[in-house]
């Protein structure tokens, strides 16, 4: 016979595997900055000041160098060489296929080579990257045309992609929506009891609304977190978005999940409509990524989702991992704040709201 122990074990299990293979159960194998220095200085020719950046899961520096900054990104040990080549691949199609904004490309070794292993506890991946300089959209000012623009900018990329397809763009990912039914068990190991239950709300809702349609959703490969941390702008140039950054969580899945990770970002942005500024992105979106009214009015609870996941899985990695527990902490302290306002409001009402959008919307 069947226990319900060991039901929510193997649930457990199931939960804490997907975040293995994304890099998020155990604390950072940092690499040294000197290795770092020794294997550019070997491989690529490359010599000057190196400074390490907060990151969630990988080790990733600013080499500045000739005058210039270059990025070099190295792999957590969850991602498969696999996964580090089709996040390169995503930007190399991006560049190839359009131009409107500025993306970054890999630099290769001096024997050509765009990926150098790097044996620690496991094999990790070394790449640098071009370095696009401009304001990060989550630290400027925006208005309702800005975020218009910004949504815009979005949809044509996820319009660019619709094209791309590589052998690992499938892959397991947290972050994927998909994988709400398989990480909502996190939130009964939390010790905050309002977020727990402000999580089940949100769970729920996405579960019952959402996960019986994911076979009828359209599917692609998209950026993963179109977030304003990973934004670049301009407020100077007419389509403010100026560059894309941070190819990570790129995934093949339901395309409204890209919308959404960007709606959750801008929830209670405007404290008298919580739902304004996602909805400003939403126009822009829908304006340049056609989507059927019946499908775009599930990015509400796919939102609330995404933010009831980023809150729970920050949490639960807060509580295991007290070495990183502040940066994880500081991309998610407004969230159960603003999942509160957002749940607060009926969903009838926004799924009215998107509907319109979606709609009115011109192609």
């Amino acid at each position: 016979m069947i226990t319900n122990d060991a039901i929510k074990k193997s649930r457990l299990s199931a939960a804490l595997s997907l975040l293995d293979e994304s890099g998020l159960v155990n604390g950072k194998d940092e690499i040294s900055p000197a290795l770092v220095k020794n294997i550019l200085n070997i491989r690529y020719g490359l010599e000057g000041e190196l400074r390490r950046l907060p990151t969630e899961k990988d080790d990733s520096f600013i080499l500045t160098c000739d005058g210039g900054h270059r990025l070099v990104k190295i792999s957590s040990s969850g991602e498969s060489r696999g996964v580090v080549e089709m996040q390169s691949a995503v930007m190399e199609w991006l560049n190839n296929h359009t131009s409107a904004w500025e993306v970054q490309n890999v630099i290769t070794t001096l024997d050509g080579e765009s990926i150098v292993p790097i044996q620690t506890k496991s094999v990790r991946y070394l790449r640098v990257l071009t370095y696009i300089s401009g304001d990060i959209m989550a630290t400027v000012p925006v208005d309702e045309e800005q975020l218009i623009l910004t949504g815009r900018a979005a949809g044509e990329i996820d319009m660019a992609l619709r094209g791309f397809a590589h052998q690992h763009d499938l892959h397991p990912l947290v972050w994927d929506l998909a994988n709400v039914p398989t990480l909502e068990i996190l939130q009964e190991e939390l010790t905050d009891e309002n977020l727990r239950a402000l999580a089940a709300e949100a769970f729920e809702r996405f579960t019952r609304n959402v996960v019986p349609l994911m076979g009828e959703l359209e599917t692609q490969v998209i950026h993963g977190d179109f977030s304003p941390y990973n934004v670049l702008v301009s407020a100077e140039s007419a389509d403010f978005v100026s560059g894309i950054i941070d190819f990570g969580d790129a995934v093949r899945t339901c395309v409204i999940f890209e919308p959404a990770v960007s709606v959750c970002n801008l929830l209670g942005k405007w404290a008298d409509d919580p739902w304004g500024a996602p909805l400003a992105y939403l126009r822009g979106y829908l304006s340049s990524y056609q989507m059927s009214p019946a499908h775009a009015v599930l990015i509400a609870d796919a939102a609330t989702a995404r933010l009831a996941l980023r809150a729970v899985v920050s949490q639960w990695r807060a509580q295991r991992l007290p070495d990183r527990r502040e940066y994880i902490e500081s991309h998610a302290k407004h969230d159960r704040d603003n999942l509160a306002m957002a749940l607060a409001t009926p969903v009838s009402d926004v799924q009215a709201r998107i509907h319109h959008l979606s709609a009115t919307s011109s192609f």
